[in-house]
């Protein structure tokens, strides 16, 4: 669930990222045609067309996460290569066990190892998808080429167009005066805006806080699945170890008695194929996406391109005025036109604060989410008492079967000047065993230690990161 929470504020953020550059490419519009009104005065007109170029770059936020979620697919494979090693481990240990003859008596024990394997029909889609994602990267990035070829012709079409031929007209036009009280209502507008913009600014800031707390709180999401990951393999090696030493316990009481382990194996689809599976779904979604907004944008530069290639040779018109006191029409329309764009634009701000609203509702889900974060790391810290609770017992384990060990020895000295050679040899191979369970107790008990230390520094880290 918090994934597709999360899949659906990246595809809200984008969108809102839309709308911010039309609003901001209207409000620059509107900012050049009412700088333009302030400089009209008892000046030549220049009535000339001007052509803009958009150029679009790569977005630097696209780039990171692609890196990340790169990351992330290097982490799994990394963690699929090592539960392969372990389950090849146990197989060949298992097969170590079936060979070994029994002595007596054998006695079957089995164990329920929970076990993941990758889900075949979840393996092909996963490479279909990637598949997938390539040839719409690739597509991308052929259309990214083609639209940057299109904007070359367009700018060389431009500068042979730009070569303008004068031709001198002379012709009456009426000059028209600034009305005052036209002129304080366009100040007035204009400041109206500025202020309107500074809100805009202020709520983009906002916004971008915002997104940048949403990355923190994903990232201590990240980490804490990581932690419980973690947690879960030092369970399974605990009742690993459990097992053992109840097998060698049982060992000690029947010494005739052989133990074969038979490991009964629980498939289920991985949880973390599944996640890669969806975030590799949501990014060929998205590279699609992109992939039709730079169709769409190279279709609009062809058409621009043709339009060009028809224009003909531009013609600079240059008038002479008369002057003559009079209303402009032309203003009274420009200010109604401001008026509706100040309304358009406090419409827009009131738009901008309830996203704002939303999105902080949204914050305050994730941090209740953290608090739970803050609760698993409590539990963590207990995890990590119980593990330590655990080493101290298998070291108790450990005196006890040493000392076992000494006084069999010290039995044994004194039973081979009494017994046969048969019973001696017995006594020695007894002796071999103890000797091998006991450096097999310490090896388990240095890499408990040792789990026990990686424990330890990854709880630090994680202190220290929040």
């Amino acid at each position: 669930k918090a994934e597709s929470e999360l899949a659906n504020l990246r595809l809200e953020l984008i969108a809102q990222e839309r709308k911010y550059r039309a609003s901001e490419e209207q409000l620059n519009s509107f900012q050049n045609e009412l700088a333009a009104f302030k400089a009209r005065g008892p000046q030549v007109e220049v009535k000339e067309i001007t052509k803009e170029v958009i150029k679009h770059k790569t977005d630097p936020e696209l780039v990171a996460e692609l890196e990340r979620l790169r990351g992330e697919i290097l982490e799994k494979t990394r963690v699929v290569e090592r539960s392969e090693l372990e389950i090849n481990q146990l197989k060949q240990e298992i097969k170590n066990w079936m060979d070994v003859k029994p002595q007596v008596q054998i006695k079957e024990v089995v164990q329920e190892v929970l076990q993941y394997r990758d889900d075949p029909d979840t393996k092909r889609e996963v490479e279909n998808l990637r598949a997938k994602l390539s040839e719409e990267q690739k597509k991308r990035i052929d259309l990214e080429s083609e639209r940057m070829a299109q904007e070359e012709k367009i700018r060389q079409k431009e500068l042979e167009l730009s070569q303008v031929k004068e031709k001198v007209v002379q012709q009456e036009v009426v000059k028209y005066e600034e009305d005052p009280l036209l002129k304080s209502e366009v100040n007035s507008f204009s400041k109206s805006i500025e202020s309107e913009l500074k809100q805009k600014d202020s709520l983009q800031e906002e916004l971008r806080k915002l997104q940048w707390r949403k990355s923190e709180l994903e990232r201590q999401l990240e980490e804490l699945e990581r932690e419980r990951q973690a947690r879960r393999e030092a369970e399974l090696e605990i009742q690993r170890l459990k097992i053992r030493l109840n097998e060698l316990e049982q060992r000690e009481i029947e010494t005739k008695e052989k133990v074969t382990l038979k490991q009964k194996v629980v498939l289920q689809q991985d949880p973390q194929q599944e996640k890669e599976h969806n975030l590799l779904k949501l990014q060929v979604e998205e590279d699609t996406h992109r992939r039709q907004m730079l169709e769409n944008e190279l279709e609009g530069l062809k058409k621009k391109l043709v339009a060009l290639e028809k224009m003909e040779v531009k013609e600079k018109v240059i008038f002479t005025e008369k002057v003559e006191v009079e209303k402009d029409p032309e203003t009274e329309q420009e200010m109604q036109r401001l008026k509706s764009s100040m309304e358009q634009e406090a419409r827009h701000r009131r738009e901008l604060e309830s996203e704002l609203e939303r999105l902080q509702a949204q914050l305050a889900e994730l941090e209740f989410s953290n608090s739970k974060s803050n609760k698993e790391l409590d539990y963590l810290r207990e995890e990590v008492h119980k593990l330590q609770m655990e080493k101290q017992s298998l070291q108790l384990e450990t005196r006890h079967l040493q000392s076992e060990i000494e006084i069999t020895i010290k039995e044994a000295q004194g039973l081979r000047s009494l017994t046969q050679v048969d019973s001696g040899v017995n006594l020695d191979s007894r002796l071999a065993a103890l000797d091998a369970e006991l450096r097999e107790l310490k090896k388990i008990s240095q890499d408990k230690d040792a789990e026990i230390e990686q424990l330890h520094k990854r709880f630090e880290t994680m202190q220290v990161k929040r």
